[in-house]
C-alpha cells in the first residue's frame, strides 16, 4: 500500500498491521509534507497506537539510524517517555550512578520538545558532552562507561519532525519512540511512560523487537519513572515473556521520599545542579528520589541479582566517591 491509503486507514481507525507501519514511517519521514506529517500525527493520536504499529515504526526508524557499534556486553539505556509530572532529571542521573557501579549506559534523549528541560539541555548545563557521531560515542562507551546519544544527530530523517511536534498542542507518537530508539542497540532499558495505558503497548512493542530484558514504568504519582514515593506499575520484559509487577519503596528496602525531592526548578542550571547533588550526597533527598532508577539500571546490566542488593550498590557507589568521579570524567571528557 502506499503512503496515501496508508494514512486514510489511520483515519478510519483502522489499525496499521507491523509491515505497514513501517512503510508508512518510512514515507512520512522521507518524504512526507508538513501536512502529510501533521495528518498523520494527528490522526494517530486520535485512532490511538497499537503494539504492532509501534513496533513497525521503530523498527524502520533504527533501520535508518546512524548506529553506534558498542563492543560490550549488556549494555543499557535509561531513556523514558517523558509528559509525566515535571521531575528533575531523574533517569540520567540513575544512568551516571550505575555508570559509576559500572554499568556500560548508552543513554538515548534529546533537548526539551514538549516538556521543560530535556536530559541533553541539563547535561550541556553542567558540563557534560553530548555526543554528535557514533566514533566519539563508541570510544565513551568503552572508555568511560557512558556515552548521551544526541537524538537528532543519530536519527536524521526523525529529526524532520519535530518543528512539526513543537507546533501541535498534544503529545505524539514520537514521545512513545524515542525510547525505542537507541543507536547502540540497547536491548536492556528501563522505560518510563506517563500514560499507565501505555505499559501494555510498550512493553508487547519490545517484546516485538526482541529486547532482552526490559522494565517499562508508571509511578504514583503520575511519573514516568520508579515512584520513591509510593506505587510504581511495572512491566518486566525477560526471556520473551511480558510479567505484570507492582513495586513500592520498600521492594528495594527503602523509605518513601517526599514529593518535593522530585520536583523540577526553574532552569536547566538548576536542575543540573539537582542531579550533581543526586550523584555526589549519599542520603541527600535528590539521591534517594533516584537510588530505586539507578537500582533498576544495576540489575539490569547484571551486577546485581536482586531489587535490594541493586539498591544497595546504588547507594555504596555514590557514598564511596565513585558517582562524584564519573561526574567528574563525564566532564573533563568534554
Amino acid at each position: 500500500m502506499d503512503q496515501a491509503t496508508l494514512l486514510h486507514k489511520i483515519v478510519l481507525r483502522e489499525n496499521l498491521t507491523m509491515p505497514e507501519a513501517n512503510v508508512l514511517i518510512g514515507a512520512i519521514v522521507s518524504e512526507g509534507t508538513p501536512a502529510q506529517i501533521s495528518a498523520f500525527l494527528t490522526a494517530l493520536a486520535v485512532k490511538g497506537i497499537q503494539a504492532d504499529e509501534l513496533a513497525g515504526f521503530a523498527q524502520r526508524l533504527r533501520e535508518d539510524a546512524v548506529p553506534v557499534p558498542c563492543h560490550v556486553d549488556n549494555h543499557i539505556d535509561t531513556c523514558g517517555t517523558g509528559g509525566g509530572v515535571s521531575s528533575f532529571n531523574v533517569s540520567t542521573a540513575a544512568a551516571i550512578i550505575a555508570a559509576a557501579a559500572g554499568a556500560v549506559v548508552a543513554k538515548h534523549g534529546n533537548r526539551a520538545v514538549t516538556g521543560r528541560f530535556g536530559s541533553a539541555d541539563v547535561l550541556e548545563a553542567i558540563g557534560v558532552p553530548i555526543c554528535e557521531g557514533p566514533e566519539i560515542a563508541t570510544r565513551r562507551l568503552e572508555h568511560l562507561g557512558f556515552a548521551f546519544l544526541f537524538a537528532p544527530k543519530f536519527h536524521p530523517t526523525a529529526a524532520r519532525v519535530a518543528p512539526i511536534r513543537k507546533e501541535l498542542p498534544f503529545r505524539t507518537v514520537f514521545n512513545i519512540l524515542g525510547p525505542l530508539l537507541n543507536p547502540a542497540a540497547a536491548r536492556r532499558q528501563i522505560v518510563g511512560v506517563w500514560d499507565p495505558a501505555l505499559l501494555n503497548i510498550v512493553g508487547e512493542t519490545l517484546l516485538r523487537l526482541e529486547s532482552e530484558f526490559s522494565i517499562v514504568v508508571h509511578g504514583e504519582p503520575g511519573l514516568d519513572e520508579i515512584s520513591p514515593i509510593s506505587t510504581t506499575q511495572v512491566r518486566v520484559i525477560e526471556n520473551g515473556e511480558m510479567r505484570r509487577e507492582e513495586w513500592t519503596p520498600a521492594t528495594f528496602g527503602a523509605k518513601p521520599v517526599d514529593f518535593s525531592a522530585l520536583l523540577s526548578a526553574e532552569t536547566s542550571i538548576e536542575n543540573g545542579n539537582m542531579l550533581i547533588r543526586a550523584v555526589t550526597e549519599v542520603d541527600s533527598d535528590k539521591c534517594l528520589a533516584v537510588l530505586p532508577s539507578a537500582a533498576v539500571a544495576i540489575r539490569l546490566a547484571g551486577l546485581a541479582d536482586s531489587w535490594p542488593s541493586a539498591y544497595e550498590l546504588a547507594r555504596e557507589t555514590v557514598r564511596s566517591g565513585k558517582g562524584a568521579d564519573k561526574l567528574e570524567h563525564l566532564r573533563k571528557d568534554a
